[in-house]
């Protein structure tokens, strides 16, 4: 169950930054990779809190 949730977990946030890095210019990847950084600490940190 928790490797599950921590798979959704990472499918969801590979979505979300290949959906932000589509709707941005490529001068904006610095960009873009802060925002996958920010969202691989917080699925580390739900995955802490909810996984157990």
């Amino acid at each position: 169950m928790r490797a599950t949730r921590a798979f959704i977990a990472e499918i969801a946030g590979s979505i979300a930054v290949i959906a932000v890095s589509l709707g941005l210019n490529d001068q904006n990847v610095a960009f873009v990779g802060l925002g996958a950084v920010i969202l691989g600490v917080t699925g580390l940190v739900l995955f802490s809190v909810f996984g157990g």
